[in-house]
């Protein structure tokens, strides 16, 4: 598609983009024209890849929701061993003095 433009406008220098969209139809029509004209096993090939990007980024979030589940998880249960902890209270005995009886 690319090089077709470019050999287009290297052939008419004074091209714009109303002879362009004459010339070759509007961006839709000839990017239907190009998949059309395409061997399949291009077409299958694209397909495949955007398959395993798909594949990589799905992937990438559900480790990502994991692990910030899993940081969820850990703070619960700090802030549930901190919740229900414990004090220590230490008592001193004062023996009164025989002045202060």
């Amino acid at each position: 598609m690319k090089d077709s433009i470019q050999e287009y406008v290297s052939e008419n220098p004074n091209a714009d983009f109303a002879s362009i969209v004459k010339w070759f139809g509007t961006p839709e029509q000839f990017a239907e024209s190009c998949v059309a004209e395409m061997d399949s096993s291009y077409l299958l090939e694209g397909m495949r890849t955007s398959e395993k990007i798909l594949r990589i980024v799905m992937i990438a979030v559900t480790l990502g929701i994991l692990i910030w589940v899993g940081f969820l998880t850990m703070a619960y249960c700090d802030f549930q061993k901190y919740e229900n902890g414990y004090a220590t209270v230490e008592i001193i005995e004062i023996e009164q003095s025989e002045g202060e009886k």
